[in-house]
């Protein structure tokens, strides 16, 4: 399985043009972004496998959202655009269960996919060109704090006596001390939010980060709620 798999990951850098490669897929609830770090808990046979070989052959793994079904189980229907995974951290403390921190690189297209008999999604895949932008001088500031906000958070905000978890188009606000959930907010379907995956508390406020991924061009937004009652504002 090993062996076959290495055959897989061999391509570890996408071409700049537009032929195809071919790259195991790894679907999840939550999107990692070129630049971006994940980590993630690993305890499938066909994900063990794939990490095994990603990491003996240096190589890298696409991560793509989910459209339809779930992480585990029956392979679910990935959506059509994702993020070059590399490994750059791993550990195993518990036995059968290996923890990686994965760093996102290229964006790709999913051209179309096949799915191997271990339930293993392989890809075939072609680059998508980095966007131009520049930043304005008068938004260094704001860079520098969105940066400072990346390495503080993820799919969890925090508070003195509080975290919220967030997903999508839902929030749930947990008391820390007994873990019940005390407030709830969830966008309806036709609702205006597509996908938040992260968020950060300040003076009362949740900022969630949000974007219309997978759409092409992305747009992303900061949404503002308030804690107390998780209104958005």
């Amino acid at each position: 399985m090993i062996k076959s798999l290495l055959g897989v990951v061999a391509d570890t850098v996408l071409p700049q043009q537009e032929a195809a490669v071919h790259m195991p897929i790894f679907p999840l609830g939550s999107v990692l972004f070129p630049g971006g770090t994940l980590a993630l808990k690993i305890f499938e046979r066909r994900y063990m496998d794939m990490a095994t070989a990603c990491l003996k052959s240096g190589s890298s793994f696409g991560i793509v959202l989910i459209r339809s079904g779930a992480e585990v189980g029956t392979a679910a229907e990935p959506e059509s655009i994702g993020t070059v995974a590399r490994i750059a951290d791993w550990d195993m403390q518990d036995l059968g269960i290996l923890q990686v921190r994965v760093q996102g690189k290229e964006r790709f297209r999913l051209v179309d996919h096949t799915i191997a008999d271990s339930g293993l999604i392989v890809g075939e895949i072609t680059a998508i060109a980095n966007d131009a932008h520049e930043v304005c001088p008068e938004f260094a500031p704001c860079v520098q704090f969105l940066q400072k906000v990346h390495l503080r958070t993820g799919t969890r905000a925090i508070d003195a006596d509080h975290f919220y978890a967030i997903t999508n188009k839902r929030i749930g606000k947990y008391r820390k001390s007994d873990g019940v959930r005390v407030a709830a907010f969830e966008d309806p379907a036709d609702g205006s939010l597509i996908h938040m995956n992260g968020g950060v508390v300040h003076q009362g406020k949740l900022y969630g980060f949000h974007s219309n991924y997978s759409e092409i061009p992305m747009v992303s937004s900061i949404e503002v709620f308030d804690t107390a009652t998780l209104k958005h504002e």
